[in-house]
Order: C-alpha cells, then structure tokens, then sequence
C-alpha cells in the first residue's frame, strides 16, 4: 500500500499543496492530494456505510475525514463512523447544543477568541487554558454546565471549521493554547484528569481530521503529568501535530511565525496582535 500524506513523521508538518481536481468526485484540496485510488477508496467506501444512518446532507469531505482518520482502512473507518453516530444519537442534547447559554461562572473562565485566518484560509484560535479551574468549576456545581460547554465549544469549532473549507479548501484548525496561570493544584486534581481524558476521547473519536497544529505555550513541568496521561487517548498522527513550549517567547514566537502571521499574535506572546487580556467572554 502506498503512504499517505497522513502519517507524518515530524512534529514541523509541511504545508499542505493544493491536489488535482478530479471529475469522479469534487474532492476539497486539502483531505488529499486525490489521485484515482483515493476517489476509488472513497467511493467504496460510500458504498460499504449505506448500511449506516449517515445523514443525507453530507459531502464528499465528511466521508474522506474518516478514511483519513483510519489510513484508508475501509472496514476500521466504518468502525469509526458507526461509533460516531452512535454517539451523536446517544448525545441527544448536541441537536439543540448551540443554544445553550453557559453561566456566567464558566464564561469568566473558559476564554478563547478567534484571532483570524492564516495565508491559506485556515482558522486559529487561541485558548486560555491555563486559567481554566476545572475542579473550582465542578465544586461548584458547574459539571454539568461546563461539559455542556466544551461540547458547544467543539460545534462551533467544526461548524467554522467546515464554512472556511467550502469557502478557501482549508479547513484544519491551528490553536494557540497558552497555560499562563497552569499551578500545581490544577495538575494535580483528579477532576482535570479525566475532564481532559473524556474530551481528548471525544475530539479523537468525533472530529478527526480538524487540528493542523496546536501550539501549548508557556508549558511548566506540571503540564508534563497531564500531557502524559491524556497521550495515550491520542493517535500519533494528533501528538504529531502538537507542539510544547516553554516561556522561551523568542523560541516559540519562531515556531508560531511558521503558520501564524505576526499580526494575529497576542502581544503577550511577542506578536503585535490584540492582548489576551482583552478577550471578551467566549459566546
């Protein structure tokens, strides 16, 4: 079998070329560099999901990001898919999901903005993950609202994600995910463990094919305890695309310039872009 441009075997991942057109089917750029054994393979597999409930409004792009996901295996991407929509059928709050308003309590909290685009139409965010106390949040009482939350948070991602792709052909996410504010307390509580161990799972399992690169920023070696429980819950094509930064600003400005273009960085990360200070409260 011939390698595929998914497994990539170094964390700084090429920019991606604009494939060929093909008349079998109209193929985004960016799923593949299609040639006639990928249309082939999608095709098959379009055939081998009829079985599924798949819903009648998805393109071509929704069946390719599970084969990607699983290296073109057609059995172990319909595996995928299968548990997909099971998922979403068990999940019966995602249909009415973004009109969920969270409370104040977790808004203050969970901040994030979407700085802009990059050259080729991709959308970056940045994340402010540090300051997030996932276990103040639960003592609270807030579980319930803040899983809630991150599953909007996951929507409203993959929604633009997909707008963006139909309009510039790139559609994976770049994220900025500063730990600023990450303490000892927060590494050490059980509750963030398996908060990240349960969206880890679900991002893997439910939106493959959607992060081209995710920056962590200002990373202490608390975050390494975290980072390596939660690893095994990601493929190695996600942890390929995953770099950590300490608070060197000059090394990882370096790193972020690669995809990043310089007015879209948070002055606090040695860009010229807007303060993360002055982020308002995620919708």
């Amino acid at each position: 079998m011939r390698p595929h441009s998914l497994k990539t075997r170094s964390i700084s991942l090429p920019v991606v070329g604009i494939g060929r057109n093909n008349n079998k089917v109209n193929i985004p750029p960016t799923i593949c560099n299609a040639d006639e054994e990928d249309t082939d393979k999608l095709q098959e597999f379009k055939q081998l999901v009829k079985c599924l409930n798949v819903p009648s409004s998805v393109d071509e792009y929704f069946y390719m990001k599970w084969l990607r996901a699983r290296s073109y295996d057609l059995e172990k991407a319909k595996e995928m898919l299968s548990n997909h929509l099971q998922w979403r059928e068990s999940c019966t709050y995602l249909d009415n999901i973004m009109n969920f308003i969270a409370p104040e309590d977790v808004l203050q909290e969970c901040r994030w903005k979407k700085l802009g685009l990059d050259e080729h139409g991709r959308p970056i965010y940045c994340f402010l993950a540090g300051r997030v106390d996932v276990k103040g949040l639960l003592d609270r009482g807030q579980k319930d609202n803040v899983y809630r939350y991150i599953h909007k948070l996951l929507e409203t991602l993959q929604t633009e994600m997909d707008t963006q792709r139909r309009l510039t052909g790139y559609g994976k996410a770049i994220a900025l995910i500063d730990l600023t504010g990450f303490t000892f307390a927060k590494a050490m509580s059980l509750d963030l463990i398996q908060f990240c161990l349960y969206f880890c799972k679900v991002f893997e399992a439910n939106y493959p094919e959607a992060l081209y690169r995710a920056y962590v920023l200002n990373a202490n070696w608390f975050f390494t305890s975290v980072f390596n429980a939660i690893k095994p819950c990601l493929s190695y094509e996600t942890v390929t695309k995953i770099q950590i930064h300490g608070y060197d600003q000059a090394k990882y400005l370096k790193a972020l310039l690669e995809t990043v273009p310089i007015e879209l960085i948070p002055e606090e990360f040695g860009g010229s872009g807007e303060s993360i200070e002055y982020f308002e409260e995620s919708p």
